[in-house]
């Protein structure tokens, strides 16, 4: 967070120091008819005049990392940059109003106030409101490739470390031990499964269908009442209507779970949040 608040702070610095010249060029050649003064002076007085906005800077970014109002209903983040832009300009002109009575080479001069042609407090507002919205664009998109980076290093960490577990379960000796059985009935015989070798369960009904590589098979009990028979170590409820064996999985895409065998499943934000726990904590 420190590097980003350097970054803004130097890009503001950089950014003022060239508005500071350009407004600097034009208010020397648009008055030149008028009063001769250095250009010296008149680019003194326009960086003295720019630079509260390395503070109105850091203050933005500040408020939009700590809050994040992208967040916002769109209504009511408009509202708030719309007043934040307002009152930044404010205080802007209550600046600009005390350090040209001060430093404006043009004070005093006939058809000026406060050191400026009267023409340019509107042309100053706009150009408030024109980098306050500027800066906002920049943040956000800032924001939103830094949660992008994240999220793909977030879902890189968890594959390794799902591929990791998978590898030490499947040459662990006490997976065979640990091995259970449930019996189901499927065309009139008595089938012996193997839980281990159960990809995922989903919900179906009044029935549970458990999904293996030899076919899928129907037993009348609940995903929670199955949850209680297996245990947390090697299945987990991702879904209100699904539960998934962690040694089958292949990756894990934003709000899906993909399986070794192509199979793709949708998962709740709950059921992310606790796959990405169990993998950091075997990782």
């Amino acid at each position: 967070m420190l590097r980003e608040s350097v970054k803004i702070s130097l890009l503001t610095v950089i950014g003022t120091a060239i508005l500071a010249v350009a407004m600097a060029v034009t208010i020397y050649y648009r008055a030149s008819h008028r009063a001769s003064p250095d250009f010296l002076d008149v680019a003194s007085w326009q960086l003295a005049i720019w630079l509260p906005w390395t503070i109105f800077a850091a203050l933005a970014g500040h408020l939009e990392r700590r809050f994040d109002l992208s967040k916002m209903h769109i209504a009511n983040w408009f509202t708030v940059h719309f007043g934040l832009a307002i009152l930044i300009a404010g205080a802007h002109a209550v600046w600009f109003f005390h350090i040209s009575n001060y430093v404006s080479p043009y004070y005093g001069l006939s058809g000026t106030r406060y050191g400026v042609f009267a023409y340019f407090f509107i042309f100053w507002f706009v150009i408030d409101v024109f980098i306050y919205w500027i800066l906002i664009v920049y943040l956000q998109g800032d924001r939103s490739l830094r949660n992008n980076v994240e999220r793909a290093q977030e879902l890189e960490r968890v594959t390794v470390a799902l591929h990791a577990a998978q590898r030490t379960r499947l040459s662990s000796p006490s997976a065979v031990q640990r091995s259970q059985f449930i019996t189901v009935r499927k065309r009139g015989k008595q089938h012996v499964i193997d839980v281990t070798q159960i990809d995922w369960i989903e919900a179906q009904d009044y029935y549970a269908a458990l999904h293996l590589r030899s076919g899928v098979y129907l037993i009348r009990k609940s995903l929670r009442d199955l949850m209680d028979q297996l245990g947390p170590d090697q299945f987990i409820r991702v879904h209100r209507s699904t539960i998934v064996n962690i040694n089958f999985i292949k990756s894990l895409e934003s709000m899906t779970v993909n399986f070794i065998d192509g199979t793709s499943r949708r998962v709740s934000r709950t059921g992310k949040k606790e796959l990405q726990k169990h993998f950091r904590r075997l990782a």
